[in-house]
């Protein structure tokens, strides 16, 4: 009898202790689940907080070319652009007359016959007195310089005084009558002893005729 009881006890106290580790064991699992779910909602509100924490880092650090707001508001104005300046447009020569090239030489003497000793005619004058093979036309040249009032002309013309045909040195002088002053007078001095004797001649008046 006895030992009935004692089982009987045994028994009803085993099922109280299983009972009340079912309970300790269901909360603890309900306690282990709450914290997990209140852990990845603290991760996952803590993500964006990071995330733009780190953008904001990016930005100081020079990842992020574009300046925060606050950059903007303190960066000065930007200066106006100077006025663009309008560049004159460099002055054209005056075409040359084609004829001047021309292989043919009473070509090349009608152009020359035209042009003025001035300006752009008075620069073809010079090269045509200096250059052209025939020394009609550098007669010719020497011939209109004679009316101008440019020191160029003058430059031109005591140049002629070496050419080698006479008839265009004589030319030369007598347009320096006209173009030149007694400041050439020097220069004439040092033809006085040419080989030609009309050249010697026509030195000895032009230098009269400035004195």
């Amino acid at each position: 009898m006895q030992s009935a009881m004692r089982m009987a006890a045994g028994l009803v106290l085993g099922l109280a202790l299983a009972a009340t580790g079912g309970s300790g064991c269901g909360q603890g699992d309900e306690s282990e689940t709450a914290a997990a779910r209140q852990g990845d909602e603290s991760e996952t509100a803590a993500a964006p907080r990071a995330g733009a924490a780190a953008a904001e880092t990016g930005r100081s650090a020079g990842g992020d070319p574009r300046p925060s707001a606050a950059a903007r508001a303190i960066a000065p104005e930007r200066a106006a652009p100077a006025p663009r300046r309008e560049v004159p447009e460099p002055r054209r020569a005056a075409a040359v007359d084609p004829r001047l090239e021309d292989p043919e030489p009473e070509v090349r003497l009608e152009a020359l016959g035209e042009l003025e000793p001035e300006g752009e005619g008075l620069r073809q004058l010079g090269h045509l007195l200096r250059q052209d093979p025939e020394p009609e036309l550098r007669r010719a040249a020497a011939e209109r310089l004679e009316t101008s009032e440019s020191p160029e002309a003058v430059e031109a013309l005591l140049a002629a005084l070496g050419d080698p045909d006479p008839q265009v040195v004589i030319a030369a002088l007598e347009a320096l009558e006209f173009v030149g002053d007694e400041r050439i007078v020097p220069e004439l001095a040092r033809w006085q002893n040419h080989p030609d004797p009309d050249v010697r001649e026509a030195v000895a008046d032009a230098i009269e005729f400035l004195e």
